[in-house]
Protein backbone atom coordinates (compact mmCIF):
# COMPACT_ATOMS: atom_id res chain seq x y z
CA UNK A 1 0.00 0.00 0.00
CA UNK A 2 1.07 3.85 -0.28
CA UNK A 3 -0.50 4.63 2.69
CA UNK A 4 0.50 3.27 6.25
CA UNK A 5 -2.40 3.40 8.52
CA UNK A 6 -3.85 2.21 11.65
CA UNK A 7 -7.03 1.51 10.02
CA UNK A 8 -7.67 0.45 6.58
CA UNK A 9 -11.17 0.38 5.08
CA UNK A 10 -11.55 -1.49 1.80
CA UNK A 11 -14.85 -2.71 1.74
CA UNK A 12 -18.20 -3.19 -0.52
CA UNK A 13 -20.26 -0.31 -0.14
CA UNK A 14 -23.39 -1.86 -0.19
CA UNK A 15 -23.76 -1.42 4.05
CA UNK A 16 -21.56 0.62 5.96
CA UNK A 17 -18.96 0.28 8.36
CA UNK A 18 -18.83 1.54 11.43
CA UNK A 19 -16.92 2.96 13.66
CA UNK A 20 -17.79 4.70 16.90
CA UNK A 21 -16.17 6.13 20.00
CA UNK A 22 -12.63 5.00 19.54
CA UNK A 23 -9.54 6.93 20.46
CA UNK A 24 -6.31 6.83 18.06
CA UNK A 25 -3.37 8.19 18.43
CA UNK A 26 -0.14 8.13 16.33
CA UNK A 27 3.30 9.47 17.11
CA UNK A 28 5.22 11.52 14.94
CA UNK A 29 7.40 11.09 11.80
CA UNK A 30 7.77 13.21 8.59
CA UNK A 31 4.36 13.89 5.78
CA UNK A 32 3.42 17.19 4.82
CA UNK A 33 1.50 17.80 1.93
CA UNK A 34 -0.20 21.35 0.01
CA UNK A 35 -2.85 21.45 -2.57
CA UNK A 36 -2.19 20.08 -5.94
CA UNK A 37 1.26 18.88 -4.97
CA UNK A 38 1.48 14.77 -5.61
CA UNK A 39 1.22 11.79 -2.48
CA UNK A 40 4.72 11.46 -1.21
CA UNK A 41 5.93 7.91 -1.80
CA UNK A 42 4.66 6.75 1.81
CA UNK A 43 1.98 8.57 3.15
CA UNK A 44 0.40 8.24 6.96
CA UNK A 45 -3.15 8.46 7.95
CA UNK A 46 -4.83 7.63 10.81
CA UNK A 47 -7.69 5.79 9.17
CA UNK A 48 -7.52 5.52 5.45
CA UNK A 49 -11.21 5.02 3.47
CA UNK A 50 -9.70 3.01 0.34
CA UNK A 51 -13.43 1.73 -0.84
CA UNK A 52 -16.63 1.79 0.54
CA UNK A 53 -18.54 3.69 2.65
CA UNK A 54 -17.07 4.98 6.03
CA UNK A 55 -19.55 6.43 9.02
CA UNK A 56 -16.72 7.47 11.76
CA UNK A 57 -19.07 8.82 14.94
CA UNK A 58 -17.38 10.20 18.44
CA UNK A 59 -14.22 9.06 18.02
CA UNK A 60 -11.00 11.36 19.38
CA UNK A 61 -8.24 10.87 16.79
CA UNK A 62 -4.60 12.75 17.21
CA UNK A 63 -2.07 11.90 14.22
CA UNK A 64 1.07 13.65 14.84
CA UNK A 65 2.62 11.25 11.43
CA UNK A 66 0.04 12.57 9.28
CA UNK A 67 -3.66 13.02 8.16
CA UNK A 68 -6.38 11.62 10.50
CA UNK A 69 -8.34 10.76 7.89
CA UNK A 70 -7.92 10.28 3.99
CA UNK A 71 -10.56 8.95 1.69
CA UNK A 72 -9.95 8.28 -1.76
CA UNK A 73 -10.76 6.16 -5.00
CA UNK A 74 -14.89 7.30 -5.29
CA UNK A 75 -15.35 6.11 -1.81
CA UNK A 76 -17.73 7.64 0.58
CA UNK A 77 -17.83 9.32 4.24
CA UNK A 78 -19.67 10.19 6.90
CA UNK A 79 -17.97 12.04 10.00
CA UNK A 80 -19.91 13.53 12.67
CA UNK A 81 -19.06 14.43 16.44
CA UNK A 82 -15.62 13.37 16.59
CA UNK A 83 -12.57 15.26 17.60
CA UNK A 84 -9.83 14.86 15.28
CA UNK A 85 -6.33 17.38 16.18
CA UNK A 86 -3.14 17.63 15.78
CA UNK A 87 -2.52 15.78 12.89
CA UNK A 88 1.07 16.63 10.93
CA UNK A 89 -0.43 17.78 7.57
CA UNK A 90 -4.39 17.86 6.87
CA UNK A 91 -6.66 16.89 9.38
CA UNK A 92 -9.42 15.09 6.90
CA UNK A 93 -8.26 14.97 3.20
CA UNK A 94 -10.93 14.00 0.23
CA UNK A 95 -8.91 13.40 -2.99
CA UNK A 96 -10.73 11.47 -6.10
CA UNK A 97 -13.58 12.20 -8.36
CA UNK A 98 -16.86 10.93 -7.07
CA UNK A 99 -15.22 10.93 -3.88
CA UNK A 100 -18.03 12.19 -1.32
CA UNK A 101 -17.77 12.99 2.48
CA UNK A 102 -20.07 14.65 5.07
CA UNK A 103 -18.30 16.41 7.83
CA UNK A 104 -20.94 17.34 10.54
CA UNK A 105 -20.84 18.72 14.19
CA UNK A 106 -16.65 17.88 14.25
CA UNK A 107 -13.95 19.52 16.62
CA UNK A 108 -10.86 20.28 14.06
CA UNK A 109 -7.83 22.08 15.31
CA UNK A 110 -3.84 21.93 15.30
CA UNK A 111 -3.31 20.73 11.91
CA UNK A 112 0.14 21.33 10.43
CA UNK A 113 -1.79 21.88 6.61
CA UNK A 114 -5.50 22.47 6.44
CA UNK A 115 -8.38 21.38 8.97
CA UNK A 116 -10.11 20.20 5.79
CA UNK A 117 -8.84 19.85 2.04
CA UNK A 118 -11.33 18.57 -0.42
CA UNK A 119 -9.48 17.72 -3.78
CA UNK A 120 -11.59 16.81 -7.02
CA UNK A 121 -14.52 15.31 -4.59
CA UNK A 122 -18.03 16.82 -3.26
CA UNK A 123 -18.66 17.80 0.38
CA UNK A 124 -21.09 18.78 2.79
CA UNK A 125 -19.21 20.17 5.88
CA UNK A 126 -22.02 21.37 8.27
CA UNK A 127 -21.81 22.42 12.52
CA UNK A 128 -18.32 21.84 12.93
CA UNK A 129 -15.59 24.26 14.71
CA UNK A 130 -12.16 24.55 12.51
CA UNK A 131 -9.61 26.40 14.21
CA UNK A 132 -6.12 27.08 15.18
CA UNK A 133 -5.10 25.15 11.73
CA UNK A 134 -1.50 26.13 10.78
CA UNK A 135 -2.77 26.79 7.04
CA UNK A 136 -6.43 26.75 5.97
CA UNK A 137 -9.60 26.32 8.03
CA UNK A 138 -11.09 24.75 4.65
CA UNK A 139 -9.76 24.27 1.10
CA UNK A 140 -11.29 23.47 -1.70
CA UNK A 141 -9.23 22.36 -4.83
CA UNK A 142 -11.01 21.63 -8.16
CA UNK A 143 -13.85 20.22 -5.66
CA UNK A 144 -17.44 19.30 -7.69
CA UNK A 145 -19.85 21.11 -5.93
CA UNK A 146 -19.49 21.81 -1.95
CA UNK A 147 -21.82 22.91 0.86
CA UNK A 148 -20.59 25.23 4.20
CA UNK A 149 -22.51 26.02 6.14
CA UNK A 150 -23.39 26.98 10.20
CA UNK A 151 -19.68 26.24 11.02
CA UNK A 152 -16.54 28.27 13.72
CA UNK A 153 -14.00 28.98 11.62
CA UNK A 154 -10.83 31.08 13.13
CA UNK A 155 -7.78 31.63 14.38
CA UNK A 156 -6.12 29.66 11.34
CA UNK A 157 -3.05 30.32 9.84
CA UNK A 158 -3.90 31.39 6.17
CA UNK A 159 -7.83 32.24 5.13
CA UNK A 160 -10.52 30.23 7.15
CA UNK A 161 -12.00 29.26 3.65
CA UNK A 162 -10.14 29.05 0.54
CA UNK A 163 -11.60 28.23 -2.86
CA UNK A 164 -9.14 27.41 -6.09
CA UNK A 165 -10.27 26.44 -9.38
CA UNK A 166 -13.96 24.74 -7.84
CA UNK A 167 -15.36 22.51 -10.85
CA UNK A 168 -19.42 23.79 -9.91
CA UNK A 169 -20.76 26.56 -7.16
CA UNK A 170 -19.85 26.51 -3.94
CA UNK A 171 -22.57 27.48 -1.35
CA UNK A 172 -21.41 29.13 1.99
CA UNK A 173 -24.00 30.57 4.07
CA UNK A 174 -24.63 31.24 8.15
CA UNK A 175 -20.80 30.59 8.85
CA UNK A 176 -18.92 32.30 11.40
CA UNK A 177 -15.83 33.45 9.97
CA UNK A 178 -13.40 35.19 12.39
CA UNK A 179 -9.50 36.10 13.33
CA UNK A 180 -7.73 34.11 10.63
CA UNK A 181 -4.30 35.34 9.64
CA UNK A 182 -5.34 35.98 6.24
CA UNK A 183 -8.77 36.66 4.46
CA UNK A 184 -11.87 35.40 5.89
CA UNK A 185 -12.64 33.79 2.57
CA UNK A 186 -10.16 33.82 -0.47
CA UNK A 187 -11.23 33.05 -3.98
CA UNK A 188 -9.46 32.72 -7.00
CA UNK A 189 -9.09 31.06 -10.64
CA UNK A 190 -12.22 30.62 -12.25
CA UNK A 191 -14.15 29.69 -8.78
CA UNK A 192 -18.03 30.39 -7.90
CA UNK A 193 -18.82 30.84 -4.62
CA UNK A 194 -22.30 32.02 -2.92
CA UNK A 195 -21.84 33.28 0.17
CA UNK A 196 -25.10 33.81 2.04
CA UNK A 197 -25.76 35.00 5.91
CA UNK A 198 -22.62 35.07 7.39
CA UNK A 199 -21.25 36.87 9.83
CA UNK A 200 -16.93 37.48 8.59
CA UNK A 201 -15.07 39.72 10.99
CA UNK A 202 -11.73 40.50 12.41
CA UNK A 203 -9.54 38.99 9.76
CA UNK A 204 -5.91 40.51 9.69
CA UNK A 205 -6.35 41.03 5.75
CA UNK A 206 -9.35 41.75 3.58
CA UNK A 207 -12.32 40.12 5.03
CA UNK A 208 -12.86 38.41 1.41
CA UNK A 209 -10.18 38.93 -1.44
CA UNK A 210 -11.88 37.57 -5.05
CA UNK A 211 -8.79 37.01 -8.02
CA UNK A 212 -8.15 35.80 -11.27
CA UNK A 213 -11.61 35.55 -12.72
CA UNK A 214 -13.53 34.33 -10.05
CA UNK A 215 -17.20 35.16 -9.15
CA UNK A 216 -19.16 35.76 -6.39
CA UNK A 217 -22.87 36.43 -5.54
CA UNK A 218 -22.87 37.73 -1.69
CA UNK A 219 -26.24 38.36 -0.07
CA UNK A 220 -27.31 39.53 3.48
CA UNK A 221 -23.78 39.08 5.55
CA UNK A 222 -22.29 41.21 7.85
CA UNK A 223 -18.94 41.86 6.85
CA UNK A 224 -16.55 44.15 9.74
CA UNK A 225 -13.55 45.10 10.97
CA UNK A 226 -11.06 43.80 8.43
CA UNK A 227 -7.31 44.52 8.71
CA UNK A 228 -7.38 45.89 5.30
CA UNK A 229 -10.94 45.73 3.22
CA UNK A 230 -14.46 44.36 3.47
CA UNK A 231 -14.27 43.06 0.14
CA UNK A 232 -11.58 43.25 -2.32
CA UNK A 233 -11.74 42.61 -5.85
CA UNK A 234 -8.87 42.25 -8.59
CA UNK A 235 -8.41 40.87 -12.15
CA UNK A 236 -11.68 40.42 -13.80
CA UNK A 237 -13.72 39.05 -11.02
CA UNK A 238 -17.42 39.69 -11.49
CA UNK A 239 -19.22 40.00 -8.18
CA UNK A 240 -23.26 40.58 -7.00
CA UNK A 241 -23.77 41.77 -3.54
CA UNK A 242 -26.94 42.84 -2.19
CA UNK A 243 -27.85 43.21 1.19
CA UNK A 244 -25.04 42.95 2.90
CA UNK A 245 -23.45 45.57 5.67
CA UNK A 246 -19.84 46.21 5.26
CA UNK A 247 -18.52 48.18 8.35
CA UNK A 248 -15.50 49.73 10.16
CA UNK A 249 -13.14 47.82 7.96
CA UNK A 250 -9.58 49.37 8.11
CA UNK A 251 -9.13 50.77 5.08
CA UNK A 252 -12.35 50.06 2.89
CA UNK A 253 -15.51 48.38 2.34
CA UNK A 254 -15.54 47.51 -1.00
CA UNK A 255 -12.42 48.29 -2.97
CA UNK A 256 -13.00 46.94 -6.63
CA UNK A 257 -9.72 46.76 -9.24
CA UNK A 258 -9.92 45.85 -12.54
CA UNK A 259 -13.05 44.18 -11.93
CA UNK A 260 -16.85 44.03 -12.30
CA UNK A 261 -19.29 44.68 -9.58
CA UNK A 262 -23.11 44.86 -9.43
CA UNK A 263 -24.34 46.11 -6.09
CA UNK A 264 -27.78 47.60 -4.44
CA UNK A 265 -29.21 47.51 -1.15
CA UNK A 266 -26.11 47.45 0.76
CA UNK A 267 -24.60 49.15 3.98
CA UNK A 268 -21.55 50.70 3.81
CA UNK A 269 -20.48 52.70 7.36
CA UNK A 270 -17.32 53.32 9.78
CA UNK A 271 -15.05 52.34 7.14
CA UNK A 272 -11.63 54.23 7.72
CA UNK A 273 -10.91 55.43 4.26
CA UNK A 274 -13.78 55.54 1.87
CA UNK A 275 -16.83 52.98 1.71
CA UNK A 276 -16.20 52.34 -1.94
CA UNK A 277 -13.29 52.91 -3.43
CA UNK A 278 -13.00 52.22 -7.65
CA UNK A 279 -9.76 51.83 -9.06
CA UNK A 280 -8.29 51.09 -12.80
CA UNK A 281 -11.03 49.23 -15.34
CA UNK A 282 -13.73 48.69 -13.14
CA UNK A 283 -17.26 47.88 -14.80
CA UNK A 284 -21.02 47.52 -13.68
CA UNK A 285 -23.46 49.56 -10.95
CA UNK A 286 -23.88 50.57 -7.65
CA UNK A 287 -27.84 51.51 -6.80
CA UNK A 288 -29.65 52.14 -3.98
CA UNK A 289 -27.08 51.95 -1.14
CA UNK A 290 -26.61 53.58 1.74
CA UNK A 291 -22.75 55.01 2.48
CA UNK A 292 -22.70 56.73 6.13
CA UNK A 293 -20.11 58.20 8.05
CA UNK A 294 -16.92 56.68 5.81
CA UNK A 295 -13.98 58.32 5.55
CA UNK A 296 -11.15 60.18 7.49
CA UNK A 297 -12.52 63.54 5.51
CA UNK A 298 -15.81 62.57 5.04
CA UNK A 299 -15.16 60.75 2.05
CA UNK A 300 -18.12 58.47 1.28
CA UNK A 301 -16.81 57.00 -2.26
CA UNK A 302 -14.06 57.59 -4.66
CA UNK A 303 -13.89 56.76 -8.36
CA UNK A 304 -9.87 56.57 -10.13
CA UNK A 305 -11.04 53.98 -12.53
CA UNK A 306 -9.37 54.77 -15.61
CA UNK A 307 -12.99 54.66 -17.55
CA UNK A 308 -14.84 55.96 -15.17
CA UNK A 309 -18.19 56.48 -17.23
CA UNK A 310 -18.13 52.40 -17.58
CA UNK A 311 -19.22 52.59 -13.74
CA UNK A 312 -22.52 53.53 -12.55
CA UNK A 313 -23.06 55.54 -9.21
CA UNK A 314 -26.63 56.14 -8.46
CA UNK A 315 -29.40 56.86 -6.06
CA UNK A 316 -27.52 56.40 -3.14
CA UNK A 317 -27.82 57.75 0.12
CA UNK A 318 -25.06 59.50 1.41
CA UNK A 319 -25.23 60.81 5.43
CA UNK A 320 -22.35 61.76 7.65
CA UNK A 321 -22.88 62.40 11.39
CA UNK A 322 -19.01 61.59 12.39
CA UNK A 323 -16.79 63.50 14.42
CA UNK A 324 -14.21 65.39 13.60
CA UNK A 325 -11.29 63.19 12.42
CA UNK A 326 -12.74 60.45 11.34
CA UNK A 327 -15.44 57.97 12.43
CA UNK A 328 -15.33 57.32 16.01
CA UNK A 329 -12.28 59.68 16.40
CA UNK A 330 -12.57 62.40 19.20
CA UNK A 331 -13.72 66.03 18.75
CA UNK A 332 -17.09 67.55 18.38
CA UNK A 333 -20.18 66.10 16.09
CA UNK A 334 -20.15 67.21 12.39
CA UNK A 335 -23.50 69.78 12.78
CA UNK A 336 -24.19 68.90 9.49
CA UNK A 337 -26.23 65.38 10.13
CA UNK A 338 -30.01 66.11 9.29
CA UNK A 339 -31.19 63.24 11.09
CA UNK A 340 -32.52 62.88 14.91
CA UNK A 341 -29.42 60.90 15.79
CA UNK A 342 -26.89 63.55 14.43
CA UNK A 343 -29.17 65.84 17.06
CA UNK A 344 -28.46 63.95 20.02
CA UNK A 345 -25.18 63.63 19.09
CA UNK A 346 -24.86 67.41 18.99
CA UNK A 347 -26.70 68.37 22.36
CA UNK A 348 -23.85 65.61 24.05
CA UNK A 349 -21.41 67.51 22.10
CA UNK A 350 -22.36 70.73 23.59
CA UNK A 351 -22.56 69.38 27.30
CA UNK A 352 -18.92 68.37 26.53
CA UNK A 353 -17.88 71.48 25.35
CA UNK A 354 -19.21 73.70 28.11
CA UNK A 355 -17.40 71.55 30.85
CA UNK A 356 -19.93 69.07 31.45
CA UNK A 357 -21.17 65.46 30.60
CA UNK A 358 -23.94 63.73 30.39
CA UNK A 359 -23.50 62.45 34.25
CA UNK A 360 -22.89 65.96 35.44
CA UNK A 361 -26.48 67.18 33.81
CA UNK A 362 -28.40 64.11 35.11
CA UNK A 363 -27.11 65.02 38.51
CA UNK A 364 -28.60 67.65 39.32
CA UNK A 365 -27.49 71.81 40.37
CA UNK A 366 -27.60 71.29 43.91
CA UNK A 367 -25.61 68.20 44.08
CA UNK A 368 -23.15 68.98 42.12
CA UNK A 369 -22.19 72.53 43.70
CA UNK A 370 -21.54 70.71 46.51
CA UNK A 371 -19.73 68.55 45.53
CA UNK A 372 -17.35 70.79 44.01
CA UNK A 373 -16.85 73.05 46.89
CA UNK A 374 -16.22 69.60 49.07
CA UNK A 375 -13.32 68.83 45.87
CA UNK A 376 -12.46 72.43 45.46
CA UNK A 377 -8.81 71.91 47.05
CA UNK A 378 -7.07 74.89 48.54
CA UNK A 379 -8.52 78.33 47.49
CA UNK A 380 -7.79 80.20 43.94
CA UNK A 381 -8.75 76.35 42.54
CA UNK A 382 -11.71 77.14 40.42
CA UNK A 383 -14.53 74.88 39.62
CA UNK A 384 -15.22 73.55 36.04
CA UNK A 385 -18.93 72.98 35.60
CA UNK A 386 -21.51 74.29 33.48
CA UNK A 387 -21.25 78.20 32.33
CA UNK A 388 -24.07 79.30 35.25
CA UNK A 389 -22.45 77.30 37.62
CA UNK A 390 -18.95 77.93 37.25
CA UNK A 391 -19.94 81.34 37.28
CA UNK A 392 -21.84 80.87 41.01
CA UNK A 393 -18.88 79.26 41.84
CA UNK A 394 -16.06 80.96 41.48
CA UNK A 395 -17.74 84.44 42.48
CA UNK A 396 -18.03 82.72 45.87
CA UNK A 397 -14.74 81.32 46.14
CA UNK A 398 -12.96 84.54 45.41
CA UNK A 399 -15.92 86.32 47.69
CA UNK A 400 -14.25 83.66 50.58
CA UNK A 401 -10.38 84.28 49.45
CA UNK A 402 -10.73 87.94 49.78
CA UNK A 403 -12.74 87.43 53.48
CA UNK A 404 -9.63 84.88 54.47
CA UNK A 405 -6.88 87.91 53.65
CA UNK A 406 -8.89 90.36 55.42
CA UNK A 407 -9.57 88.36 58.29
CA UNK A 408 -5.93 87.40 58.96
CA UNK A 409 -4.88 91.15 58.28
CA UNK A 410 -6.91 92.12 61.21
CA UNK A 411 -5.55 89.62 62.91
CA UNK A 412 -1.65 90.59 62.10
CA UNK A 413 -2.28 94.29 62.87
CA UNK A 414 -3.73 92.79 66.19
CA UNK A 415 -0.46 91.20 66.90
CA UNK A 416 1.89 94.07 66.38
CA UNK A 417 -0.63 96.25 68.36
CA UNK A 418 0.16 93.67 71.50
CA UNK A 419 3.79 93.42 71.12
Amino acid sequence: SDFESNIIVDADDSAPVLMKNLMIRREPNTFFRTAGEDMPAKAYCGIYLKRGLLQLQKSHMINENGGCLLVKNESRAEIQGNILSGSSGNAIFVNGTHTSVLVENNEIYGATGNGIEITEGKATISGNKIFNCDKCGIMLYKSEGCVIKKNYIFRNGFSGIEANTVKDQVEIFENRIFENSRSGIFSQNRSDLMITNNIICNNVEANIISKHSAKLKLENNRISSGGSSGLFIMDNCEVHAEGNEFSSNRNYGIEIYSSALYGKNNVLKNNKKCGLQITHHATGYFKNNQLIDNGVGGSQWSNQSSSPNEFEYADNEESSYSRRGGAGGPGSYNRDAGNEEGRSNRRESRRYHDGGSPARERSGERRRYSRSRSHSGSRGRYYRGNAETREKYNSHSQSKSRSRVRSRSRENNKTRGSQ
